[in-house]
């Protein structure tokens, strides 16, 4: 948390991101997102929703602006990590700007970086691939 960010109170598996709210406005938040029902300050701009997760992906979308044209998706239960580095190479060759993310590390150009979830949530996975 950065004096003047939005803090956005997510409802987790583990914690739910309200608990936080207080510990974040200390830190310098100016707005915080979080689910229909929370109160903050009277200083403190509050943008409240159902979904505040959908509502964070949305404001991630606004915020980062144009994503790639194409995105491409490996699921299954074996061979995705080897299918999204296949790929990867194969449109690198082909001239394409290409990048893969797979279980808890990430490759897109220009660097390499290891994440702490294998799911990015919005927010993260929108300034990586723009």
């Amino acid at each position: 948390m950065q004096p003047g960010y939005l803090f956005a109170a997510l409802p987790g598996v583990l914690q739910d991101g309200t608990k936080f709210i207080a510990d974040a406005i200390a830190r310098g938040a100016a707005a915080v997102l979080a689910p229909v029902g929370t109160v903050v300050p009277d200083e403190i701009e509050l943008i409240t929703d159902a979904n505040p997760r959908a509502a964070f992906a949305r404001l991630a979308a606004e915020f980062y602006g144009a994503q790639p044209e194409t995105i491409f998706a490996v699921t299954g239960t074996n061979g995705k990590t080897s299918t999204a580095n296949l790929l990867k190479q194969i449109w690198e060759g082909l001239g394409y700007r290409a990048g893969r993310q797979c279980q808890r590390a990430q490759a897109l150009p220009p660097r390499r970086a290891r994440w702490a979830h294998s799911a990015s949530s919005a927010p993260i996975l929108r300034r990586k691939v723009r």
